[in-house]
């Protein structure tokens, strides 16, 4: 169920270039580090599942507004949030 089966791109409900499509979820790799997860967005609410099985964590973010950055840059959008959500977790709780 975890393991590549083929390549992902982005729309497909991944994030980022190293992404592929497992039996039910994706796995992705951020910064050399190999996730299982698995997202969704309708009408508005974005959620986002993580999980890290060598050492056993994971993290859920969830929205209930899909906001887009401001355009002089003073507020990033919800997939910008969501994805510096992840890099936190990843430097602080799984490395």
């Amino acid at each position: 169920m975890w393991t590549r089966q083929i390549k992902a791109v982005e729309g497909e409900g991944v994030n980022g270039p190293d992404s592929y499509a497992g039996l039910s979820f994706f796995i992705e790799r951020h910064g050399g580090v190999e996730l299982i997860g698995h997202s969704g967005d309708q009408n508005g609410f974005i959620s986002h599942l993580y999980l890290h099985p060598p050492s056993r964590t994971g993290y859920v973010v969830s929205f209930n507004t899909d906001t887009t950055p401001a355009k002089d840059g003073s507020r990033p959008g919800t997939r910008q949030t969501d994805a510096t959500v992840r890099e936190l977790i990843l430097k602080h709780v799984i490395r």
